[in-house]
């Protein structure tokens, strides 16, 4: 219509930005039902925290430019001591590859609409070049008024961000299931076991096939680069969760560091399917965490002396483990450590702890 009315090319215009605008909100309103969380809890917002949090001001930059750990240490902070439930979550993998789907719709039809900006007033006159008229004719151009035009550039720019924020949302929420099964695998986990497991935690298995359905139907939605973002830095957050949640483990003897350890692997061995960029994936600092678990405490202390590859916490956290303490009872769990030298060697750690801030002052 635009091509054989000329005429009544801006009333067609305007017809079809109305349209644009209907469609926005239509996909607006299907993003919403996708994130709607399944929990009713009062005072709390009825979005799964994925959604929130791609629409947080200091996390966008991180996104934006993939700084994995500031992203890592937002997110850790908006939990803070809290734990991510499953209801916190995309209600199931099924709406995940949903939101995927609508993310490459809304991104393909934005890239369409970029191509539709409107000609410069006065392009499409009566004495304008056949040649010019042509081309903007061949390029489907809307001619739109100046406040039309500025309304268009508006609509465009609510497009790509209703794009971006679809996107964040589905890398957010891979990393809150890893958060979510990391967690409830240590809490959770038994590993003070009087036999070697043989298989991984079930809350690990769990996580590696969502983990596997994700990357399946992610591979076919979405192009390579928007496939390699939503994964990019996954190993690097397992990695550090796998450390940080040992003080979660309320108690482990060496049949549970082998069982946290085949966790490990497991883990290593699901990254390692998702792409090219993770074909090389080791954990070698978790793996290297866990491995100090077979020294004495003493022998601990004296591999502090030569090197530090850890945090005072991280190393308070082992000697913990291999001291007996029950974590899980806080200060209580220190008197009951069936160690009966764990004081002495707390101390001791506190002191190189001490000498190192000595070091760097």
């Amino acid at each position: 219509m635009l091509r054989t009315t000329p005429f009544h090319r801006e009333s067609y215009s305007r017809l079809i930005v109305g349209v644009i605008i209907q469609f926005y909100q239509h996909c607006s309103d299907k993003f919403q039902d996708l994130v709607s969380s399944i929990a009713n809890i009062p005072d709390t917002s009825h979005l799964v925290l994925a959604a929130q949090w791609a629409q947080k001001s200091e996390l966008i930059p991180c996104l934006t430019e993939l700084f994995a750990t500031p992203e890592t240490h937002l997110e850790l902070k908006y939990i803070s001591q809290a734990q991510i439930a499953k209801h916190d979550l995309v209600s199931s993998t099924r709406n995940l590859a949903s939101l995927c789907g609508l993310y490459r719709s809304v991104a393909w039809f934005t890239e369409e609409l970029n191509a539709l900006k409107s000609a410069p007033d006065g392009t499409l006159s009566p004495t304008t070049p056949t040649t010019m008229r042509n081309t903007y004719d061949e390029q489907l151009s809307l001619p739109l008024s100046r406040e039309m035009a500025i309304r268009f550039g508006a609509l465009l720019k609510t497009y790509f961000q209703l794009a971006e924020i679809i996107l964040h949302t589905i890398r957010i929420d891979i990393r809150c299931r890893t958060m979510h099964y990391l967690d409830a695998a240590t809490r959770l986990g038994h590993y003070n076991i009087d036999h070697e497991a043989g298989e991984p935690d079930p809350y690990i298995v769990d996580l590696n096939t969502e983990i596997s359905n994700c990357n399946e139907f992610m591979s076919a939605a979405m192009l390579k680069e928007e496939h390699r973002f939503v994964f990019a830095g996954l190993e690097h957050l397992m990695e550090h969760l796998l450390i940080s949640n040992a003080r979660h483990v309320r108690m482990a003897n060496e049949f549970g560091i082998k069982k946290i350890l085949r966790n490990t692997l497991a883990l290593q061995q699901s990254v390692r399917t998702i792409g090219d960029d993770q074909q090389h994936v080791e954990f070698k600092h978790a793996k290297s965490y866990y491995s100090l678990f077979f020294l004495t405490p003493q022998g601990l202390l004296d591999s502090i002396r030569q090197h530090q590859n850890f945090t005072f916490d991280e190393y308070k956290t082992m000697l913990n483990l291999q001291c007996g303490v029950d974590q899980s009872i806080g200060e209580a769990g220190v008197a009951k450590a069936t160690d009966h030298n764990y004081s002495m060697y707390l101390i001791d750690l506190h002191g190189l702890e001490l000498e190192s801030s000595a070091d760097i002052g």
